[in-house]
């Protein structure tokens, strides 16, 4: 199944596809809202827990959610978005997870880390897109972006380009990776609140993410720690139509996240 691994702050995935790890050309729609379990998603070895749940928080779809838990200094679970995917689809795709936010649930230094990786034509990590959620020292609760996961709460999110959570409730962490017109691999990562209007964005890029060499399709959704438990549901991937098929299946609701009923 390979192996997780820290390398100098940077989340990488070791390892190769076996029978173990599911394997996909292009990557292919998947989604995971806990109703009956929590396949799709791995957790113990030192990865946390995830556990499906029908109360006491009202689910953001269905009638069931899980919770994540991990600890400072470790890790937590994580998803392959269903398969690792060796191919970058012409019109791109996104994937996002809905999490419940509360600013009062948590202590100062508490929070966590979730990424959502790139993998390459080879099947092996290419960068992590790292959404960081954390309370500071000044008491406020804020969601950030970047590239690295320490391991531990960013305690500097209040200096930096950050959003602050003021009310608790369902919030959606979307990538949406595409090619940025001239081949390059652009993702932004999206804030969403609970109708899927965007509260926050932040758009990362490196000019070495070439679309085919190294840039391919999807590889993890990883909580790369969490101190506490946190609810989550509906997590999903959804490829996006390519240009020229664009408005033929937009109808078909595959052109953006969509929250199901």
């Amino acid at each position: 199944m390979g192996i997780l691994s820290r390398s100098f702050g940077t989340v990488v995935l070791l390892g190769s596809a076996t029978a173990a790890t599911a394997l996909a050309a292009i990557p292919a729609p998947w989604y995971q809202g806990f109703e009956s379990d929590t396949s799709g998603w791995f957790d113990g070895s030192g990865y946390g827990s995830i556990t499906r749940q029908t109360g006491p928080l009202t689910a953001y779809q269905g009638n069931a959610y899980a919770v994540v838990s991990g600890t400072q200094n470790g890790s937590a679970p994580y998803t392959r978005w269903g398969a690792y995917s060796t191919t970058f689809p012409a019109g791109g795709y996104n994937t996002s997870i809905a999490v419940y936010l509360d600013p009062n649930a948590i202590n100062v230094g508490q929070g966590f880390d979730f990424s959502s990786a790139a993998n390459s034509v080879s099947n092996t990590h290419v960068r992590d897109f790292i959404f960081h959620f954390g309370k500071m020292a000044d008491g406020s609760v804020r969601v950030g972006a970047s590239n690295n996961s320490s391991f531990s709460t960013r305690m500097d999110l209040d200096a930096n380009n950050s959003f602050q959570i003021l009310t608790a409730g369902w919030y959606v962490l979307q990538h949406q990776f595409r090619d940025n017109g001239s081949g390059v691999l652009s993702v932004n990562l999206n804030l969403l609140d609970a109708g899927l209007s965007t509260l926050w964005s932040k758009t990362l890029s490196d000019a070495s993410d070439g679309i085919g060499a190294p840039v391919a399709g999807n590889r993890y959704g990883w909580f790369t720690f969490a101190d506490g438990n946190y609810a989550v549901d509906a997590a999903q991937l959804d490829v996006v139509p390519s240009p020229g098929t664009l408005a033929l299946t937009a109808a078909a609701g595959l052109v953006a996240l969509r929250r199901r009923r």
